[in-house]
């Protein structure tokens, strides 16, 4: 496939999530660092300022939705974003610049990272990527 046919159809994908609705605004927070001691281990972290970006929120999800592989924790949230969401907010070029130790904000609620699942591959790039999340 072609690199502009995945463009496209990454567009279709963006567009059918905002036809569908059920969309929200969601904040993420990246982790800047904190005051660690001799284990790596911080108390207090720092977060940087909210990058908001439009995605699909599924609160306390059912177990089906949920993947079993590197979850450590009880999944409280569900967040869905497509690629061309993620790339739209430069979080996302060659690799995705989000990891576990950054947070997801939203509503009045932030949610840590358990687990980042990308799903729907086509040719060489992910069209859709999950995070699994619990309540902090």
């Amino acid at each position: 496939m072609e690199i502009t046919d995945l463009n496209e159809l990454e567009l279709d994908i963006q567009e059918a999530f905002l036809e569908i609705g059920d969309t929200e605004n969601i904040a993420f927070l990246k982790f800047e660092g904190g005051e660690e001691n001799i284990y790596k281990e911080s108390k207090k972290k720092r977060y940087g300022q909210p990058i908001v970006v439009t995605g699909r929120v599924k609160i306390n999800p059912v177990s089906e939705e949920i993947s079993d592989i590197g979850r450590t924790g009880e999944v409280n949230a569900l967040f869905t974003f497509t690629t061309k969401d993620l790339r739209d907010s430069d979080l996302l070029d060659e690799t995705l610049k989000i990891t576990v130790d950054d947070r997801i904000a939203f509503r009045e609620d932030v949610y840590s990272i358990l687990n980042i699942v990308p799903t729907s591959m086509l040719g060489d790039r992910f069209l859709i990527y999950k995070f699994e999340c619990k309540k902090v």
